[in-house]
């Protein structure tokens, strides 16, 4: 059961030291660190709490190993609780066995988990309530966030504006302004003929990122990251290429959500002066698979640290961030690779 201090939007405050806006790994994992004796914090979220995000819903080592200080509740789960994983290449006509050992979590009551973290938090939270629009005041000292909530519309002013908004983040949109390489993750759900193993599915007539299968127990959730063109197209091509290898039936509730994949260095922006991007709004996520929890809940740490710091925030986080940054970066080498079918080949025959 999530306690968190939910309001209502008639009930906000006209301002508040930091407005943060999205409760996802990103959010949570700043919202936990943050010195609420120090700050006032204001958390908004435009779903309705708990969330059914679409996600494939993989822990990977650095996840893990960040959360390894709690105490993971069991009904976060999914079965198989561990996972290894095989990739499947279907132009190259190869499949490769990988050792993972990843945590298979139910992303709903892993969300829902999170907040639970704040529950003790004298953090205001904000559920059904969206960002459309800020802007700095005149001598760009504070943020006036306009946010919008079952058709009403408020303005609260900030001193500190944090994006944890994910892909489609409106903060990096309108503060960087460049374009970041987007891809249409779908997904479905089939009946489960007794899996207990992910799969990594490549083939360039589908898309140059992958495709996955993961076991949920007695479902299959069948995903891929499309390009946004003919995305619909190229799932269905997916399901009838591999309905019969792997038996799927019965399809579920299809659904779909925006993901980043950046290609240089130049796609990784965490902000400016007194407005910070954490997790996938600062396109930190993998390249390569896509995996985004892990540099959520870091990268929402470290700013939360810098914040504490209260020495040089901006430049604090950055100078956190920099592990993050490098392993972006890595993943984009292989990412690379990735996209080459020929290339894959050599990374699949190693």
């Amino acid at each position: 059961m999530v306690d968190l201090k939910k309001i209502s939007i008639d009930e906000i405050k006209p301002a508040y030291d930091i407005v943060v806006v999205g409760s996802g790994p990103a959010g949570c994992s700043f919202c936990n660190d943050i010195s609420t004796e120090d700050y006032s914090v204001l958390l908004i979220d435009g779903s309705k709490i708990p969330r059914d995000k679409p996600c494939g819903g993989i822990l990977v080592k650095n996840s893990e190993s960040f959360l390894s200080k709690f105490d993971i509740p069991e009904n976060i789960f999914s079965q198989p609780k561990r996972l290894d994983l095989i990739y499947l290449d279907l132009e190259n006509n190869i499949t490769k066995y990988s050792k993972k050992n990843f945590l298979n979590v139910n992303r709903k009551e892993f969300d829902r988990w999170l907040l639970s973290w704040l529950d003790d938090k004298n953090i205001s939270f904000l559920e059904k309530t969206f960002l459309i629009d800020f802007y700095f005041t005149k001598k760009k000292d504070f943020v006036v966030v306009v946010l919008e909530s079952n058709s009403e519309v408020r303005t609260v002013v900030c001193k500190y504006l944090v994006g944890c908004d994910g892909a489609s983040s409106v903060i990096r949109r309108k503060l960087y302004g460049k374009p970041i390489p987007h891809y249409l993750a779908i997904q479905q759900t089939f009946d489960n003929p007794g899996l207990n193993i992910s799969y990594f599915i490549y083939d360039n007539s589908i898309t140059d990122f992958y495709s996955w299968i993961i076991p949920k127990g007695n479902k299959l959730l069948l995903g891929s990251a499309l390009p946004l063109e003919d995305a619909l197209v190229r799932f269905e091509l997916l399901k009838e290429k591999i309905k019969d290898r792997f038996k799927l039936s019965n399809e579920g509730k299809l659904s779909a959500y925006l993901i980043c994949r950046p290609n240089s260095k130049r796609d990784i922006f965490l902000g400016k002066n007194n407005i910070f991007l954490v997790g996938e709004a600062a396109c930190l996520i993998s390249p390569s698979s896509g995996e985004g929890i892990s540099f959520a809940l870091e990268s929402g740490k470290y700013c939360a640290e810098a914040f504490n710091s209260k020495e040089k925030i901006f430049e604090t986080y950055v100078k956190k961030s920099q592990s993050l940054i490098n392993r972006v970066m890595l993943k984009i080498s292989k990412s690379n690779k990735i996209k080459d079918s020929k290339k894959r080949f050599g990374l699949m025959v190693k």
